[in-house]
């Protein structure tokens, strides 16, 4: 997949969910950058909140005019939903629930990043990607990489509010345990 049909596919989604008002952060790999080592990923992990369920219509029938796959309709009691963007062959993972974290407490810390020239999109805060990576119930030795290059590049991460996250999330020690990995190979 090319990058330029992954950001237009980001591009379209940010317009809906600005359209309509919908908070957002971007999770996963596209979010990496923002506090880590770039590198490659084939879709796109928002995490989203809508508190007006009217709102979910309108989104779906705005994101069906735009050329989005939908699953029968979007549900906020599933913690995840796919959808693909047909005029780009992009997947697409609307997170409700995002593992490990608070939405209304991360969306206090997120952060405005320009993802790509002209292209700014609200980025999950650096210690809530980390926190959310670890949680993952499937996470991966490339979780744990994305959250090793955040720890080593962000000096200036509130580690108590890293700390209390990952505790709540039941992370705490994996979290120690990269800690200590990094110390052993600097």
């Amino acid at each position: 997949m090319k990058l330029s049909a992954l950001l237009e596919t980001l591009r379209k989604l940010l317009e809906a969910l600005d359209e309509e008002g919908i908070d957002y952060m971007l999770l996963g790999g596209l979010a990496l950058p923002a506090y880590g080592r770039p590198r490659a990923t084939y879709d796109i992990d928002l995490a989203i909140s809508i508190r007006d369920p009217k709102l979910f219509k309108t989104l779906e029938a705005e994101l069906v005019r735009k050329n989005f796959q939908l699953p029968a309709e979007l549900n906020p009691g599933v913690p995840c939903v796919y959808l693909c963007d047909l005029e780009n062959c992009t997947s697409v993972e609307f997170w409700f629930s995002p593992d490990g974290i608070s939405f209304d407490e991360a969306k206090q810390r997120r952060l405005r990043v320009e993802v790509a020239k002209g292209l700014k999109a609200w980025v999950i805060g650096p210690e809530d990607f980390v926190v959310n990576k670890l949680a993952r119930p499937d996470r991966s030795e490339l979780d744990e990489h994305d959250v090793i290059s955040v720890l080593e590049r962000q000096k200036k991460l509130d580690e108590k509010y890293l700390r209390r996250r990952a505790r709540a999330a039941g992370v705490l020690e994996v979290l120690e345990a990269l800690r200590a990995r990094i110390r052993q190979t600097a």
